[in-house]
């Protein structure tokens, strides 16, 4: 199955500017369903402090069904980790 995942993200004003390098989608048992790293697109391309970014990214891997809960997860080029959970839609 092809994941399309948009995501929100906000830089808090006391971080440094960042870009985020890895895009994940897990289920909420921490399974990984697919991962991408060369595919991620930030607009804008790098999140400054205070300010907020949209993510994509696609990957493929098992389907879930309609209203499972999945985590969106997102590393940044500082190594933090920052991740959201909704359901496939």
């Amino acid at each position: 199955m092809i994941y399309n995942v948009n995501a929100t993200v906000y830089n808090p004003p006391d971080s440094p500017s960042t870009s985020i390098t890895v895009g994940e989608l897990e289920f909420t048992n921490g399974t990984m369903i697919c991962s991408n790293t060369s595919g991620i697109k930030v607009t804008p391309s790098s999140i400054s402090p205070g300010q907020s970014a949209t993510v994509y990214f696609t990957c493929s891997g098992p389907a879930a069904s309609p209203g499972t809960p999945v985590e969106v997860v997102l590393v940044t080029t500082q190594g933090v980790q920052v991740s959201y959970t909704t359901p496939v839609s």
